[in-house]
């Protein structure tokens, strides 16, 4: 499915792809704006994982992060793949998987409430309040949104219940027999400890957790935006707003890495949409997907090296993990 995929965004790819060129042409400024907007949102997410794992440690939160980023964008499993790594090299540095696990969730959940909802509605609220907008890119950006919400609240609601956990437990010790690994005991009963405890951290530090939440995701659209201007084309923000909608969407589509195709193909029709002549339009989408997934994931191979040197020197002198705070069975 993927190798079809790919055959089909194929022109789009080259096109895209083929304007690196005129990217890196463009004003040094421009670069380095764009690339620090980029540089924000990682910090962002760095912070919001050190909240919800209980630990006052940056290069043991960030470099997994990097790491799986790079693994889902660059290797097939796509997703799959990446979650695995991050979740392997989080419990590699001393934090216990149940925590991780809940964690993990958690980050996505708070990075998807501003894209499918907040976002939307502020594009909308826009439109009614008198900004232009392209009625098609309204379309499409509602359409994706509204699925991608009703998606998100669904998780959260079964997130709250026990007996999804339950059933993740039994799957989990279901995989480590068949991988002739020992059972945890009582994994039920210790994610559904991690779960209430995750709940009452992100209840104590709810607005904190939302402002960066949103402030990451803003920190990507500016990117974007940035982008845009860089190759001489103005544009509102909320235009710019729908457009990172819509490529957004068709990036969690899980069939290729780091939606490959899709993204490109999306977005390049978005821009298109909103006014940009076709040349314009490929050199700010591959601009952007340089800055926001080609050198993160450049980042990632690097912090997984060091990562494993750190970490490797550590088990060999038998120095313990040090910065993860207490927080019951898990």
């Amino acid at each position: 499915m993927a190798v079809a995929i790919l055959v089909v965004s194929g022109p789009v790819l080259v096109d895209a792809y083929g304007q690196v060129g005129r990217s890196l042409a463009l004003s040094p400024g421009w670069l380095i704006a764009i690339a620090f907007a980029e540089a924000s949102q990682l910090v962002g997410c760095w912070y919001l994982l050190r909240i919800l794992l209980r630990t006052t440690r940056w290069f043991d939160v960030a470099a997994p992060q990097l790491a799986g980023d790079a693994a889902s964008n660059l290797v097939p499993g796509a997703s799959l793949a990446g979650a695995g790594l991050q979740l392997t090299m989080l419990v590699r540095a001393g934090f216990p998987a149940t925590r991780v696990t809940t964690s993990l969730g958690a980050v996505t959940i708070l990075s998807a409430v501003p894209v499918f909802i907040v976002l939307p509605l502020v594009a909308v609220v826009a439109t009614v309040a008198g900004t232009p907008l392209e009625p098609r890119l309204v379309g499409a950006m509602v359409l994706g949104a509204v699925v991608l919400a009703v998606l998100l609240v669904t998780v959260v609601a079964m997130a709250r219940l026990d007996r999804p956990w339950l059933l993740l437990a039994s799957a989990i010790t279901a995989v480590r027999r068949l991988l002739g690994q020992p059972d945890r005991a009582d994994l039920g009963r210790r994610l559904l400890g991690e779960r209430d405890q995750l709940g009452e951290v992100m209840r104590q530090r709810a607005v904190t957790l939302l402002v960066v939440a949103l402030g990451r995701t803003l920190a990507d659209v500016l990117a974007l935006y940035l982008a845009i201007r860089a190759v001489g084309v103005a544009i509102s923000p909320a235009t710019t707003l729908a457009v990172f909608i819509v490529g957004d969407v068709a990036g969690r589509i899980p069939l290729t890495p780091a939606g490959l195709g899709f993204v490109e193909a999306g977005l390049a029709g978005a821009l298109r949409v909103a006014g940009l002549p076709s040349g314009a339009a490929l050199v700010a989408l591959v601009t952007y997907r340089l800055a926001a997934t080609w050198l993160p994931s450049a980042a990632g191979v690097v912090a997984y090296g060091l990562f494993e040197r750190r970490h490797s020197e550590r088990a060999g002198i038998g120095q313990p993990t040090e910065g993860v705070l207490p927080a019951g069975p898990g």
